[in-house]
């Protein structure tokens, strides 16, 4: 048997760290938002998809998407170095995937009738 330190120093999967506070804070979490990469792939449908960089939020929080993107929205999405798009597959075979990384705000909002959609977040 190896343990699981040695484990860690010879393989070149990622681990969780355990005894990383984030991790701990996430597992009692609550009402408090944790920073976590995301990655979220559209095999069906569409939604819209507004990014905003860490500390760049200028909604209030827990705001819902907004129904009306109009530009004065989007020139503030832009300035603050956000991005506002359609995630939607690329034909019938092919899905796209948008990874949303640590600490970005995002927000989704259906835009079809149905959707299938699947993802991940990665600590």
């Amino acid at each position: 048997c190896i343990s699981l330190e040695e484990e860690k120093s010879n393989s070149k999967l990622d681990f969780v760290d355990v005894e990383d506070k984030q991790i701990n804070f996430c597992l009692s979490a609550g009402e408090h938002s944790v920073h976590v990469d995301t990655y979220i792939t559209m095999a069906r449908g569409k939604k819209f998809v507004i990014m905003l960089p860490p500390n760049q939020n200028f909604f209030e929080p827990k705001a819902p998407f907004p129904r009306n993107v109009d530009p004065d929205l989007l020139s503030k999405i832009s300035e603050a170095g956000g991005y506002y798009f359609a995630l939607q597959p690329i034909d019938d075979e092919t899905p796209s995937t948008v990874f949303t990384p640590r600490g970005w705000h995002h927000w989704l909002l259906g835009a079809s009738e149905w959707h299938l959609i699947f993802g991940a977040s990665r600590f």
